[in-house]
């Protein structure tokens, strides 16, 4: 488990960042790391999520040299999105 820290500095972010908070927090599936708890004080707002060492997605993406995905890497994640939709709905 690692804690990550967020800071809200514009107030229009405030419920957007408790929306994501909300739905991290119901989310359950083999796919999406799971989400221990959180608090927050007057200017942060602090989640413990489960550790995942081979980062996300995005930052995998900003690796690459052009920063896209050759075909067969992103055929991979998108299948795992689609599996993902696929399992919400059952």
């Amino acid at each position: 488990v690692r804690t990550y820290q967020s800071q809200c500095n514009i107030v229009s972010q405030v419920p957007s960042v408790q929306m994501e908070k909300e739905i991290m927090l119901s989310l359950n599936h083999p796919f999406i790391a799971r989400t221990g708890g959180s608090s927050q004080d007057a200017n942060h707002l602090y989640l413990t999520v489960e550790l995942c060492p081979g980062g996300d997605l995005l930052s995998h993406l900003h690796r690459q040299k052009k920063r896209r995905f050759e075909e067969n890497d992103a055929r991979f994640y998108v299948a795992c999105i689609a599996m993902v939709g696929t399992r919400r709905r059952d």
